[in-house]
């Protein structure tokens, strides 16, 4: 490709991508704060959650393999 129609068709690019960003409705402060909370306290819920499955069938295996005297 000549480097024009690269040039050309990253400047459209740019310029569409500028246009779509003007149509987005962006949410509020508040609104970001909730979400970004929400995120964190169920982030934290589902590693807890993994954690407790991941001792739970540790112990589990750690007795199955265990030699018995």
């Amino acid at each position: 490709m000549h480097i024009q129609v690269i040039y050309k068709r990253l400047f459209t690019y740019i310029k569409e991508s500028l246009h779509e960003l003007k149509r987005v409705v962006w949410p509020t402060r508040k609104q970001a704060i909730t979400h970004s909370i929400a995120v964190v306290v169920m982030s934290i819920a589902v590693a807890a959650f993994l954690a407790g499955l991941d001792l739970i069938f540790s112990f589990g295996v750690q007795q199955l393999l265990q030699v018995k005297r």
